[in-house]
């Protein structure tokens, strides 16, 4: 082949291998790693076309691979570049100057990305061996997972701690990832390794927190396992382990595990409808002795929601309560709902209906119910805010109500999006040059359930309701102050080791502003209150309190999944059977012959657990350093009571 030939060959061969390079490295722009390995490679192929010219010396196969060779040995090994520049400079060719040009650019580049791309596949050790290093000085958090959750947790660490050692361990590649996901543990100052979290080492004289959290809870399980055996034989109190899943399974190993790990098993629907229903109480939609809740959408979310909705909405016997649930599917809600809860929509009247929110069947069901309190949760904030607006267009305002809730995984949307969903009357200026603007309705959309708000408190036990709930638990068990024996730790610990006891307690402690209302108080932090005043009103409201806490509880526990216990299966005083989930006091009935069985005066000790609450908020206060205490509820609150 002639010199001249084969330079017009390799020219038209480099245009194609720099035009595909590119385009590779523009469609994988968001993974540096990537990006470095395409254009890497794009750049050898390219030297290697380029150069061949100056070696080709023959026609055979055999002497254009030898060609190959020797112009990879060229690039980084023994030839010499300038003797190749001059000998591609005598071929007489048109563009022969700018060929010279581009190749020596690519003999520049060359070593450079071999460094680059020797460095992106070694990256990870080197990760590890920095990690390693740092974790000698410092506590480290580590995530299993890179998704919104648990980067907002470590974002809410980020905050809160000052250079926290963060790391993620994913089990698949980086480039499978978010990037913008990826782009905001890079602000952090976070690692990211590929491989099982188990795997990454470090000594434990340091405190070492474990967030399993990726969306599936197997996945969660198998990796909580993994890290007790890991740790087996350690003892150790600088092991801790946050882990989301909703298996009961979890719960029964865990509680079995906890002596050798701080171990909490995280059930973030629960979270979710938990912290919705403190944030926005149920009582302050009442009308008259009347609540009716709407639920939208009866996903996994949405049934949490309404367990919740349920146990939590029974506010004693002079306040009636419904619930209606609108699902695309409401025959398969209410049997999802009976499986994992059964009797409870029997025996508090949950009401569920057939409908597509995207067509007409949407509007001929909500013709029918008349609510207060909305709660939508179609599992798409988008579609969540369309029928938000549907809803409040479709029953007008009526004062303030009625209140429409609506699931948002994300802050940010919040406070981009619903500032702006408002309805005006506009109207042109005098001078004709702009319009003015008259509100006249907020459109106010309530958003519940983000990601940051719901694992921002939680997981860093640095909110009133988790001090609440311990401090629930606490006195369950006869503790009533913080000394030398019972110290924030030990009470904290109580609370996390048995998770039946956990949820009881967090659901108590979530019911206690809803007993301050039948009361006519409200609970306040800031010292403007006083806890003797809930003592000298508690007798005044006894009856009313026993009622609701009897139909609170028997909430509670069907939405567990407990049912009844017959009365003849009841003997030596044991009333429960807790291998199959069953309960002798679901039910007052049940409660008042169950006293004649065993001989126990349960209305006595009802009412010793009543007068116990001013203890809880007392302790309380005490473990979060706050001025809890209780006031009259602000006359606006209570005007409908």
């Amino acid at each position: 082949m002639q010199p001249e030939t084969a330079l017009k060959l390799c020219a038209a061969v480099e245009i194609l291998i720099v035009a595909v390079s590119v385009l590779l490295a523009v469609w994988k722009r968001n993974n540096l790693k990537s990006v470095i390995r395409t254009l890497g490679v794009g750049v050898f192929l390219s030297l290697v076309v380029m150069v061949l010219p100056y070696y080709i010396g023959g026609r055979s196969p055999y002497a254009f691979w030898l060609s190959v060779f020797n112009a990879m040995c060229a690039m980084l090994m023994n030839a010499d570049p300038v003797e190749i520049l001059e000998s591609i400079g005598a071929v007489q060719v048109s563009f022969v100057s700018v060929y010279r040009a581009v190749l020596l650019f690519l003999f520049i580049l060359a070593p450079l990305f071999t460094v680059g791309i020797t460095l992106s596949f070694f990256s990870e050790r080197f990760t590890r061996l920095l990690y390693r290093l740092r974790s000698v000085f410092r506590n480290s958090y580590l995530f299993s997972a890179v998704n919104e959750r648990t980067v907002c947790l470590a974002e809410n660490i980020a905050e809160k701690e000052r250079k926290p050692l963060i790391l993620f361990a994913i089990s698949g590649s980086t480039e499978d990832e978010s990037a913008e996901l990826l782009s905001r543990i890079k602000k952090l100052g976070g690692y990211v390794l590929t491989g099982d979290i188990s795997s990454v080492r470090h000594n434990i004289r340091r405190k070492r927190h474990y967030y399993l959290l990726d969306f599936d809870g197997s996945i969660n399980l198998e990796n909580g396992l993994r890290l007790f055996e890991k740790y087996n034989d350690t003892a150790s109190d600088t092991l801790y382990m946050w882990l989301y899943t909703k298996d009961e399974t979890a719960s029964v190993i865990f509680d079995y595990l906890y002596e050798k790990f701080h171990v909490q098993l995280i059930n973030e629907e629960q979270l979710i409808a938990r912290q919705l229903v403190r944030d926005f109480p149920l009582y302050k939609a009442v009308t008259g002795n009347r609540l009716s809740v709407l639920l939208v959408g009866a996903g996994n979310i949405g049934l949490e929601i309404l367990r919740t909705v349920t146990w939590c909405g029974q506010l004693g016997d002079g306040i009636r309560t419904e619930i209606h649930v609108i699902d695309r599917d409401g025959d398969r809600a209410k049997a999802l709902l009976a499986k994992s809860s059964p009797q409870l929509a029997e025996r508090f009247g949950i009401r569920f209906y057939t409908a597509d929110t995207e067509t007409d069947s949407f509007p001929k069901v909500l013709s029918d119910i008349s609510p207060d309190y909305i709660i939508v949760s179609l599992g798409e904030e988008k579609r969540n805010i369309r029928t938000g607006l549907y809803l409040r267009r479709f029953y007008g305002l009526n004062g303030d109500k009625p209140f429409i809730h609506i699931l948002m995984d994300k802050t940010a949307t919040e406070e981009l999006l619903l500032p702006y969903l408002c309805l005006s009357d506009w109207k042109i200026s005098a001078d004709r040059q702009r319009y003015t603007e008259q509100k006249l309705c907020s459109f106010a959309l309530l958003p519940f359930g983000s990601y940051e708000k719901t694992y921002g408190h939680i997981l860093t036990a640095d909110s009133l309701d988790y001090w609440l709930a311990v401090a629930v638990n606490a006195v369950r068990i006869g503790i009533t102050e913080i000394n030398e024996t019972h110290t924030p730790a030990l009470l904290k610990s109580l609370y996390n080791q048995v998770e039946y006891y956990k949820n009881y307690a967090g659901a108590y402690a979530v019911s206690l502003p809803y007993k301050l209302y039948l009361m006519g108080l409200e609970l306040v932090d800031d010292g403007g209150g006083d806890l003797s005043v809930m003592e000298e009103t508690l007798p005044t409201f006894e009856d009313l309190l026993l009622r609701q806490e009897a139909l609170r509880f028997e909430a509670f526990m069907r939405a567990s999944g407990w049912t009844d216990l017959p009365l003849d299966c009841v003997h030596d005083g044991i009333y429960q059977d807790k291998l199959k989930k069953c309960h002798a006091r679901l039910s007052a009935e049940s409660t008042k012959k169950l006293s004649d069985i065993t001989g126990r005066n349960f209305d006595a000790e009802d009412r010793q657990n009543l007068y116990r609450i001013p203890q809880i908020l007392r302790l309380a206060g005490e473990l979060s350093g706050k001025k809890l205490s209780v006031r009259k509820a602000m006359e606006t609150e209570t005007k409908d009571m």
